[in-house]
C-alpha cells in the first residue's frame, strides 16, 4: 500500500489526466489556433506588467509579515524567493513546492522554522480571503445577471458566508465565546488559531488583507482581462469581475497537478455564462499557463546565484 502523500500525488495525476483527455475531446483547437494568430501584442505586454506587479506587491506583504515576526532581510531577498518560489511551482505537483522553499529560505540562518512557516501560511490565507471577499463583492453587484445560473448564485453566497464568518471571527476573537469555540479544536490547530490571533491583535494581519485586494485586483484581475483583450474576447469588465474569483477559487481546489485541467473547466463553466465559448475559455487559460512559466524564467539567475 503506497504512502499517503505518494497516493495522493498519483491521485492527482489521474484526475489531471482525465481533465486533459475531456477537454481534448470538447475543445475546437482550430478555434484556438485562430485565437492566437489574431492575439494583440499589446494587451499581451500588459497582462504581463500586471502579473509582475503582482509578485512585486506580495513580496511587499510577505515582507510585513516577516518583520512582525522579526525577521531582518532585504525586500531584494523577498521579491528574489517569491519570484524563486514561483519558479520552483512549475515543477512540482502543487504550490507547496515553491512555499517549502520560501519557509526554508527564510529560516534556515537561525533555525526559525515554524515563524517562517507562520510567515507563508498567513501569506496565503490572507491571499485566498482576499478572493473570496471579492468573489463575493462583485458576485453580489452583478446579481441580476447570475442569480439565474444556480450554481453560480449558492458559489456567492457561499463565499459571502466565509467572509461575514471570518471578520466577525477576527474581531471578536478574544471574547469569552470564541475562546471557549478554539479550546474544541486539537492541541495543533488550537495553537494555530492563537498565533494567528497575534497578528490581529497588532493590525498586522489586516494589512496584509489590503496587500491582497490590491494584488489580487492588479496581480490577477487585471492580468488576466487583459488576456480576454488580447484575444479579441468579448467580455465586459464587469461580468468578468463578477465570476473570475470564483474561477480562482475553483483552481485552487488541490485535486490536479498544477491544477491543469481544473482551472480550464471552471473558466468554460463560469466565462459560459457570459457568452465566452469552451475554446476562447481553454485559450486563455493556456496563454496565461505559457505567460507565468516564460515569466518565471526570470528568477533562473537568482536560482543560480543561489546555487553558488
Amino acid at each position: 500500500m503506497c504512502k499517503n502523500n505518494i497516493c495522493k500525488t498519483i491521485l492527482k495525476f489521474v484526475v489531471m489526466t482525465v481533465l486533459v483527455f475531456f477537454l481534448i475531446q470538447q475543445v475546437n483547437w482550430k478555434e484556438v489556433w485562430g485565437y492566437l494568430k489574431n492575439m494583440r501584442p499589446f494587451f499581451l505586454f500588459l497582462s504581463v506588467c500586471f502579473y509582475l506587479v503582482g509578485i512585486i506587491i506580495s513580496a511587499r506583504k510577505w515582507q510585513v509579515l516577516s518583520i512582525f515576526k522579526n525577521f531582518q532581510k532585504s525586500y531584494y531577498f523577498y521579491f528574489k524567493t517569491y519570484l524563486l518560489g514561483t519558479f520552483l511551482n512549475n515543477f512540482f505537483p502543487s504550490f507547496i513546492g515553491g512555499d517549502a522553499y520560501r519557509i526554508h529560505s527564510l529560516g534556515k540562518f537561525d533555525k526559525r522554522f515554524k515563524d517562517s512557516s507562520l510567515t507563508v501560511v498567513i501569506d496565503r490565507i490572507s491571499g485566498l480571503l482576499g478572493i473570496v471577499v471579492l468573489a463575493a463583492f462583485f458576485g453580489i453587484l452583478n446579481y441580476k445577471n447570475i442569480i439565474n445560473n444556480q450554481t453560480v448564485f449558492w458559489l456567492v453566497i457561499a463565499m459571502m458566508i466565509v467572509s461575514i464568518a471570518f471578520f466577525m471571527g477576527a474581531l471578536f476573537f478574544n471574547s469569552r465565546i470564541a475562546q471557549i469555540l478554539i479550546n474544541y479544536f486539537p492541541n495543533k490547530i488550537k495553537i494555530f488559531i492563537k498565533q494567528l490571533g497575534e497578528f490581529r491583535r497588532k493590525k498586522i494581519f489586516f494589512k496584509t488583507i489590503n496587500y491582497s485586494f490590491l494584488f489580487v485586483f492588479v496581480g490577477v484581475t487585471l492580468a488576466n482581462y487583459m488576456l480576454f483583450l488580447a484575444l479579441n474576447i468579448k467580455l465586459s469588465f464587469f461580468d468578468f469581475l463578477s465570476v473570475t474569483f470564483l474561477a480562482n477559487i475553483i483552481a485552487s481546489i488541490p485535486i490536479s497537478v498544477g491544477n491543469i485541467g481544473v482551472k480550464e473547466l471552471a473558466y468554460i463553466l463560469l466565462f459560459g455564462i457570459f457568452g465566452v465559448d469552451t475554446s476562447a475559455a481553454v485559450t486563455v487559460v493556456v496563454v496565461a499557463r505559457v505567460l507565468q512559466i516564460l515569466i518565471s524564467l526570470i528568477a533562473i539567475p537568482f536560482y543560480i546565484q543561489n546555487k553558488k
